[in-house]
């Protein structure tokens, strides 16, 4: 019985009985370290000055820049870049690493195909944010206002995001962003938690967002719509300061 390929990676699948005294390096070279370079691999991508780049086909059995995990783009490209994904690559994911300075947009076998990418998750401060797109390195920001310095300072990022065409998603307490989200004419969505398995937050304070069909409704109380439970502060204090 012949060799196979596996149908994602193209790894040689060894036929049994097959490299009599030899299996071993066989094996090795032909599978364990293509799928070493799939799994956990980069490479640096170079697109120059070029505004196209083609990832080279996925031969079986053969290393290839595409089969690596990560890839790093460098280059000084004049403007958006088009990387062409070959159709050897079924469904393979990667993560790429954008230091060319403008857009990467990827296609697959010629038809164009964009990814929206989002973060901003853990970033402190206008500065990074800024940063980010003027990178144009998301299309989403999920700032979080319990991070990236306070809810003026959230405002002030989802202005120059709003500046871009970016749009605002944040991160977390759903108490405190429902607010932002509602009066900030680029946000979209409020990462909304319905119990207290992540967000244990909401064991400490007495009031709680009402969600229904997909929907969730702006508190009216004063500030943000919720007081402190004192006697869950008690229960869950460490010392005598709650």
């Amino acid at each position: 019985m012949a060799d196979s390929y596996s149908t994602f990676l193209q790894v040689r699948l060894i036929a049994t009985g097959a490299y009599a005294n030899t299996w071993g390096s066989t094996l090795n070279s032909d599978s364990i370290n293509l799928l070493d370079t799939a799994i956990a691999g980069w490479t640096v991508v170079s697109v120059a000055s070029a505004t196209t780049y083609s990832l080279p086909a996925l031969t079986a059995g053969a290393v290839s820049v595409s089969r690596f995990f990560s890839l790093l783009f460098t280059g000084t490209p004049p403007s958006q870049v088009t990387v062409t994904i070959p159709s050897s690559v079924p469904g393979k994911m990667y993560l790429v690493n954008n230091q060319t300075g403008q857009t990467l947009l990827f296609t697959y076998s010629g038809s164009s195909s964009t990814t929206t990418v989002a973060t901003g998750e853990i970033e402190a401060g206008r500065w990074r944010h800024q940063e980010l797109l003027d990178k144009h390195a998301a299309m989403i920001l999920q700032s979080d206002a319990a991070v990236c310095g306070g809810i003026s300072e959230w405002r002030r990022i989802a202005a120059s995001a709003a500046a871009v065409g970016v749009t605002m998603c944040p991160h977390w307490f759903h108490d405190l962003h429902v607010h932002l989200v509602a009066s900030t004419s680029n946000a979209r969505y409020v990462e909304f938690f319905p119990d207290d398995q992540v967000l244990n937050f909401r064991r400490l304070v007495d009031t709680q967002l009402e969600f229904a069909e997909g929907r969730l409704t702006v508190p009216t109380r004063p500030g943000l719509g919720f007081d402190f439970d004192e006697a869950a502060l008690n229960e869950y204090a460490l010392d005598d300061w709650a």
